[in-house]
């Protein structure tokens, strides 16, 4: 096998490795979430394993050079254990399907990359795999080569002399540039969910701002128009905020700003939505709630703030909120409308002494 031949089989696998990664980047783009991306690591590898396999270098009769172990070293890194034996699976069924001499031991070779590429994802289990750690599994990629030995010893040694280190360094590059590949497209993923995660979180309180609140409290107040008829809207502001901060600072007004906050997420249910409205205002859509459930949940979180300690400069003391809630069931009344009901029950409870629940008035 001469030198052009090996050069030629690289860039072929070079080129199904890129073709590959476009397509896993193509599919993850059009998912949500977590298992989706994995369904898309799952099938990608899969693809690529299955195209790599399809149009191999031959060697002699049953006996091919290509880019399988670079899949099936790095499936279960990027995809977890299911993308691993889902590819495992598709590259022992093709070669199965292909028959010929030396399928026991193209058998034996998928397995041991499997087993091997298990074994460092469990042994490395961050998200993002070191440039360090791409050389180890494309130097691992190569140990596949061992299963030759399951070839008549004449067969085996004339293939590891001809074959053997240009493969080691195809899988090494292969691995090295798909992961690479992969590994940037996971940065640039990441980067685009915490800008989004920026741009609709406050800061200091790690709910949702004025903004998320502005554009996802209106869609969620409609779903659950659409699928319970009603929505609750509730309003929670703390009382007398701007005096711990006249006498303790502003530091301090953000500890029990946070702290309150805390609790106020705490009494909410997942699919509701809690934010910041502004200043020590807060503001929650709870979608489908009916009025005993807004009512409690109003009660509850007044009676947890006003329960909890906080320590302020060596002094423990404790802070109350007033809330305003309204239960809306009529789909042509406008969000923002609700919201100043809400509101308006707010400033009926400071007017009438604080640490207080007020429903909004019937229009």
């Amino acid at each position: 096998m001469n030198a052009i031949v090996i050069f030629s089989a690289f860039l072929q696998g070079l080129g199904i490795v890129a073709v590959v990664v476009r397509l896993h980047e193509i599919i993850v783009t059009r998912c949500g979430g977590a298992f989706c991306e994995r369904c898309a690591v799952s099938a990608t590898f899969i693809a690529g394993v299955l195209v790599t396999m399809a149009f191999p270098l031959q060697f002699a009769t049953g006996i091919v050079i290509d880019l399988r172990h670079v899949f099936l070293i790095l499936a279960a890194s990027y995809g977890g254990w299911p993308a691993a034996l889902l590819t495992a699976a598709a590259a022992a069924g093709f070669r199965i399907w292909e028959g010929g001499v030396g399928l026991e031991a193209g058998l034996a070779g998928i397995l041991i990359s499997t087993a091997i590429g298990l074994g460092i994802a469990q042994v490395n289990k961050t998200r993002d795999i070191s440039f360090a750690w791409l050389g180890v599994l494309g130097l691992a990629s190569s140990v596949s080569l061992a299963s030759v030995f399951l070839l008549p010893m004449d067969v085996a040694m004339s293939v590891l002399g001809t074959i053997g280190l240009p493969l080691v360094l195809i899988n090494l590059i292969g691995v090295m540039i798909a992961g690479g590949s992969l590994n940037k497209y996971r940065s640039r993923v990441v980067r685009e969910e915490e800008l989004v995660r920026d741009t609709a979180t406050d800061p200091l309180t790690g709910l949702a701002n004025r903004r998320a609140f502005d554009v996802k409290g209106p869609e969620m107040a409609a779903a659950g128009l659409e699928k319970n008829g009603r929505y609750a809207l509730v309003v929670v502001d703390i009382d007398n905020f701007k005096g711990i901060n006249d006498a303790f600072g502003h530091a301090s007004g953000d500890k029990v700003l946070r702290q309150v906050c805390d609790i106020i997420a705490a009494n909410a249910r997942a699919d509701d939505l809690v934010a910041r409205y502004g200043g020590e205002e807060m503001a929650l859509v709870l979608p489908g709630c009916d009025l005993t459930r807004a009512r409690n949940l109003s009660d509850r979180i007044r009676a947890s703030v006003e329960a909890a300690v906080v320590e302020i400069k060596g002094i423990r003391m404790t802070v109350t909120v007033s809330v305003g809630f309204t239960v809306n069931d009529d789909p042509d009344k406008k969000f923002l409308k609700v919201f100043e009901e809400a509101d308006a029950a707010l400033y009926r409870a400071k007017d009438a002494g604080r640490n207080r629940v007020e429903m909004a008035l019937a229009a």
